[in-house]
């Protein structure tokens, strides 16, 4: 992209700066300790964009839309909400999904079952029917879950609750409904015993021992490369009392205020957002941009998998936050509370989410970073 963007302001240069995924996080912090992060950089709404933004580290680019006439009405209005604060805006959204609201399955085996494909009409309670009779002992299995907080948002939220208030101020763990998703959740692994709690997921839905996995857009490419002998399809995750209610997730590009060249910056990353960009970025296996116009393009919806993903996210609601924006130790903190959940143990949600909330709470009643 930044060869082609110089193909039509070759006054630019654009050099990239590339570090381990691992790594990432703690080395733009070093960098902004120093003084010395360069004038754009590449964050996730679900990590560092936040944090970044609310501590200066990133400008307010309204300035420069407005000046260099930049075109916001074609992107996702829940895309431009996510990388604005307090009448600010922070980045431009770069490509966009709407969270692990996906079903994959394993064509060969409903068929072996005699059993209909997954489809939009799916319940939770015709997910738990059909992995029971998708399992067998010892080592094939129905279904597996994300393991991880941001799938189980979606959960939670299918069945009428969110893991956050409104804003995003206080845990609401503890509340009914994100017990009881939680507990169905459990019960997949401990009590039915339709989930495998070992083995390399991947492999086992490649050899017809897994039926389903949520997951999301990106496992499209992922099993196009790796299940290329495997018949395959994705659904929409089954419908709660809520619906089938997502998390709208982007990846922000941002001037930084150490640019030296924020007009060159910005012009940039606003070419990061057009319509060629985001089909690029989507065809070489990422998730699309996050202009609405990449999502209908007909290059893409050729593809029913893409479709199951594009008709979910123009309803899925905004991401939320913590008001604090210490997603990060809240994720950590929650994921390692969950993790009995995926044991193959019989698992009491309700007394793991009693010791689980104060400490989310805690972290909430914090500062910013």
């Amino acid at each position: 992209m930044a060869q082609r963007f110089r193909e039509t302001r070759p006054a630019i240069t654009v050099r990239g700066e590339h570090f381990p995924g691992g790594e990432y996080y703690e080395k733009i912090q070093a960098l902004v300790a120093g003084g010395v992060l360069g004038d754009a950089l590449w964050t996730v709404s679900i990590a560092n964009f936040y944090p970044l933004a609310s501590a200066g580290v990133l400008i307010d680019h309204r300035g420069l839309i407005s000046a260099r006439k930049f075109d916001a009405q074609g992107l996702f209005p829940q895309a431009m909400q996510g990388v604005s604060l307090a009448g600010k805006v922070y980045g431009l959204p770069w490509i966009v999904h709407p969270g692990r609201v996906g079903l994959f399955y394993n064509k060969a085996m409903f068929d072996q079952a005699g059993l209909p494909y997954p489809d939009a009409t799916w319940t939770y309670e015709t997910l738990l029917q059909h992995a029971r009779l998708l399992s067998r002992a010892p080592d094939q299995f129905g279904v597996q879950t994300t393991r991880e907080l941001f799938g189980m948002i979606v959960v939670i939220r299918s069945f009428g609750a969110d893991y956050l208030s409104a804003d995003g101020r206080r845990q609401n763990l503890d509340s009914p409904q994100v017990i009881e998703a939680l507990q169905y959740v459990a019960d997949l692994y401990g009590r039915h015993q339709v989930a495998p709690v070992t083995g390399n997921v991947n492999q086992m839905f490649n050899t017809n021992k897994l039926a389903m996995i949520q997951n999301g857009y990106w496992d499209i490419r992922g099993l196009t490369d790796n299940a290329k002998d495997v018949p395959w399809a994705v659904a929409p995750l089954p419908r709660g009392v809520a619906g089938l209610r997502g998390m709208f997730e982007f990846d922000p590009v941002s001037v930084t205020k150490f640019s030296k060249h924020p007009e060159a910056a910005f012009d940039y990353l606003a070419f990061l957002t057009s319509l060629e960009a985001g089909l690029d970025i989507a065809k070489r296996g990422s998730v699309p941009g996050a202009r609405q116009a990449v999502w209908e393009h007909p290059e893409l919806t050729k593809d029913p998998n893409h479709m199951t993903f594009a008709q979910i996210i123009k309803s899925t609601p905004p991401l939320l936050v913590p008001a604090n924006f210490r997603f990060l130790e809240i994720q950590n903190e929650i994921n390692k509370a969950l993790a009995p959940l995926w044991s193959g143990q019989l698992v009491d949600v309700k007394a793991l989410v009693k010791e689980l909330a104060p400490k989310v709470q805690y972290i909430l009643d914090q500062p910013p970073p």
